[in-house]
């Protein structure tokens, strides 16, 4: 609303409220805020009057204002300035709007940006993206996304690809899954290969002793058995009895018992067991500086002995002429000595009984004086086991060497000849190399142990040929293929049919065209549907708008106030 004419005083910042004139003042007027507001430099301000057939008088504030804004204390209320509102309705209805107008249909095309014949205008994929590459699947440069080949998939050989087998192929890229492996098929073998297809050399099992410290061990040996020997005394009676011992070698050594004592003066290295016997001189008085608690036999305390020279007495320095031997053990003991050779009794003697034949089995190194009642045994040499030898002599009483059963081959011309057998158990074998693969070029029906197969390959020999075959034998010129580079795809403005390596030339024409020239005349419509809207709905505000005010301003003059 724009106040014209005389403004009364009034300045830009004054209010301006309409309040309904039946109020008849102004007391309402500040909290009429809607009703009116603030007058700016051009005497305008707003009011938003919506009440239906209503009549409004005008209250004016004059500022400044105090800290709490306008108040309705400020207002001068002008009853002769007054606007009329009437709302009638239409004499007819409005015509009814125009439908909106149809969306414009969805562009279809290639949507992929690695397409040849790609349409950045497409929102609609059509399926028929040309998409070049390798589309062989078995290959390495095989591209999944690929739907026309470009020619330029590798070349491929089918072949065995693992280099551990016979018929391993080098220039392989698609393995045939028909691998042969040269290995031992023989499960009794110590090499048995459970993968091998083609018969190999086999390591037979050689069973024997494979332990070095028993007597019979068996270097040839790999396979363990329950033949180990081991040698020593048997006899659990015997003071060098071996419980690890298998076999009994005649080398036990019978108890000796005697004096072991070397103090003694009855004391002998051929005895072997303590029996108590031994005679050791000494002083027995306790009481004595001279106390021997080890003495056995009393000699005179004042009287100094040396143990050594007591033990040194050897038996046959006894001399009765010295007096006669008071000592029981002695083998010249006299009961009733009145005369005793003390106190060294030198005159005793201590004979030790055994074999005094070097070459007996029971010589008893050291004895004084035989022993009728152990007379010697001869000593007859020889292997005293009776298994597991070849050489076993049953009258032997004293071990020298023994010839131990080794099993085998024997035979040096057979594959698996045992070098140490000296027993054939039968198991020679002759071998017979040669290619055991029917499908090697160099098939052998009589080998035994495959060795040096070679195999033959078809194919294109020219190295200028896509399809060169480098390890064929077999030549086919006929099947060699050529590259011939152009345009491979068929919907291509200059497909070349002979093309057999894409070379990025194609033209797809107008296939890339149309979908562009649609989406410019859909976008066309699109903006003039918009357009032609726009300039409906602002003539329609605009008439709205111009409506209210001049019928305001012809009220506000109508009663003589300021005008619109």
């Amino acid at each position: 609303v724009t106040l014209g004419g005389d403004h009364g005083g009034t300045q830009a910042g004054d209010w301006a409220v309409f309040v309904p004139l039946s109020a008849g003042s102004c007391s309402g007027a500040a909290a009429l805020t809607s009703n009116g507001g603030a007058i700016d430099a051009t005497f305008s301000f707003t009011a938003e009057l919506s009440a239906a057939s209503a009549v409004y008088a005008l209250c004016l504030a004059h500022g400044p204002f105090g800290a709490g804004g306008v108040t309705a204390s400020d207002f001068d209320y002008h009853p002769h300035v007054t606007a009329t509102l009437s709302f009638e309705p239409p004499s007819r209805p409005p015509p009814p709007s125009a439908p909106p107008p149809s969306p414009p249909p969805p562009v279809y095309g290639c949507t992929s940006s690695i397409g040849l014949n790609y349409a950045p205008s497409a929102v609609l994929d059509d399926g028929g993206c040309i998409i070049l590459g390798c589309t062989d699947s078995r290959t390495s440069a095989y591209d999944p996304l690929a739907n026309h080949d470009n020619g330029r998939c590798p070349m491929m050989h089918v072949g065995c690809t693992d280099s551990a087998a016979e018929n391993y192929r080098a220039i392989a890229n698609i393995d045939s899954g028909d691998c042969h492996y040269v290995g031992c098929m023989e499960s009794a073998a110590t090499n048995y290969d459970p993968v091998a297809t083609l018969t190999g050399v086999c390591i037979d099992a050689v069973p024997g002793c494979m332990d070095t410290a028993a007597a019979n061990y068996f270097p040839n040996a790999n396979t363990q058995d329950d033949s180990c020997l081991y040698l020593g005394c048997a006899d659990s009676t015997s003071v060098n009895f071996d419980p690890t011992a298998t076999e009994d070698d005649h080398s036990c050594v019978q108890p000796a018992p005697g004096c072991t004592n070397t103090l003694a003066i009855n004391y002998s290295p051929v005895y072997n067991v303590d029996d108590g016997t031994c005679i050791v001189l000494g002083c027995t008085d306790p009481t004595s500086p001279k106390y021997n608690p080890d003495a056995t036999h009393s000699i005179p305390c004042g009287r100094r002995l040396l143990a050594a020279a007591a033990a040194a007495l050897p038996a046959s320095t006894a001399n009765s002429s010295q007096g006669c031997c008071p000592l029981a053990a002695a083998a010249n003991y006299a009961p009733g000595c009145m005369a005793a050779c003390a106190p060294d009794f030198a005159c005793c003697s201590f004979p030790v009984r055994g074999c005094r034949d070097p070459t007996a089995i029971n010589y008893v190194d050291g004895a004084t004086a035989d022993d009728d009642a152990n007379p010697c045994i001869p000593s007859v040499e020889g292997c005293v086991v009776s298994h597991n030898t070849l050489d076993f002599k049953p009258d032997a009483n004293r071990m020298s060497t023994c010839v131990w059963a080794w099993n085998g081959c024997v035979d040096p011309s057979a594959s698996n000849f045992v070098p140490l057998a000296n027993v054939d158990d039968a198991s020679c074998r002759y071998d017979v190399a040669g290619c055991a693969d029917p499908s090697g070029a160099n098939f052998d029906s009589t080998a035994t142990v495959s060795v040096r197969c070679y195999y033959q390959y078809t194919g294109c020999v020219d190295p200028s040929a896509i399809n060169f075959v480098p390890d064929a034998t077999i030549a086919l010129r006929s099947d060699c293929r050529f590259a011939s580079y152009g345009c491979g795809i068929p919907q291509a403005l200059n497909y070349d049919s002979r093309a057999t390596i894409d070379d990025g030339s194609c033209r797809l024409g107008h296939e890339q065209e149309e979908p562009l020239a649609q989406s410019r005349q859909e976008a066309s419509a699109a903006l003039e549907h918009e357009e032609t809207a726009s300039i409906v709905i602002g003539a329609a505000a605009f008439a709205v708008g111009l409506a209210l005010l001049v019928g305001l301003g012809m009220a506000l003059r109508r009663h003589g106030g300021p005008g619109v």
